[in-house]
């Protein structure tokens, strides 16, 4: 036939949700496989986010943190353009407090720690901490082009050596503790134009979810949310496949005021029932 007419129809199709993202781990080998990801499975199923964490990269600030797999600056430079190109944003993740342990790769910083026994998360006393800390954070917005977000990690900070340790930081409190941290680095990224995101988990306590409660007691997690300023995006981080109605710290970051992403694992049942 001369000519060909094809039947047209109206297709109804959109995500359910606004925030559709990924958490990936840096490495000197990971670029290709990310850029695998980004390409067959991410934009394929339309997400556009992706939190790509740094805490194990060549810095520039402290050259001598760098290990076997660090990654390049100019791999991530590469991988920020792939999935740029691919209409997805990416955040950085620098954790800070809880898993905190970049810092003291190498041997390095150990007057830093909290528990120097096991060094993993660092004395929010210690004059030192502000000076060596932050201009990492300079680094990355400056690395990431400006990002909108940054997230600044603080799960699990009890883990595992103990929190806190210092009789002077026993003497404050955990819950003090960790909200001045979070103010102090909000504080800082809100100055170089980036707003804070970190993980819920310090925040809620048992009852709340199916997993990751990780306060002392419902009251010191409410505390700890009334003090946290309402631009802070909560990442809401479980393992766990309850049902969608056992989830029921999105309500309680949704009350509290803050924009809730929820972040699941690898189970097919996490995934889909904390989504809904």
């Amino acid at each position: 036939p001369k000519n060909i007419y094809i039947q047209g129809c109206l297709i109804n199709d959109w995500p359910s949700l606004k925030f559709r993202g990924a958490h990936l781990f840096t490495g000197n080998q990971a670029l290709p496989f990310h850029k695998k990801l980004i390409d067959r499975i991410f934009s394929r199923f339309k997400m556009n986010n992706l939190l790509l964490s740094v805490d194990f990269i060549k810095w520039k600030t402290d050259p001598q943190l760098a290990i076997d797999f660090s990654m390049d600056q100019s791999d991530i430079k590469k991988e920020l353009a792939y999935a740029n190109e691919h209409f997805i944003t990416v955040s950085p993740i620098l954790q800070s407090m809880g898993h905190s342990d970049w810092i003291f790769s190498n041997g390095k910083n150990r007057d830093l720690a909290e528990c120097p026994e096991k060094p993993y998360s660092y004395c929010p006393l210690n004059p030192r901490t502000y000076k060596y800390v932050l201009p990492f954070y300079d680094e990355v917005v400056k690395l990431f082009n400006n990002p909108k977000m940054v997230h600044i990690g603080h799960d699990e900070v009890v883990e595992p050596g103990g929190f806190p340790k210092h009789e002077a930081c026993k003497k404050v409190g955990f819950e003090k503790l960790f909200v001045d941290d979070i103010l102090k680095v909000r504080e800082h990224l809100k100055k170089l134009g980036c707003n804070t995101m970190m993980w819920g988990d310090m925040m809620l306590f048992r009852g709340d979810d199916p997993d990751a409660m990780n306060a002392k007691s419902p009251e010191a997690a409410k505390w700890v949310r009334d003090r946290l300023p309402k631009d802070v995006a909560i990442t809401d981080w479980h393992y766990g496949d309850g049902k969608p109605e056992e989830f029921k710290s999105v309500e309680i970051f949704h009350k509290a005021g803050h924009k809730t992403i929820g972040a699941s694992w690898y189970t097919p049942a996490n995934i889909q029932n904390l989504s809904k």
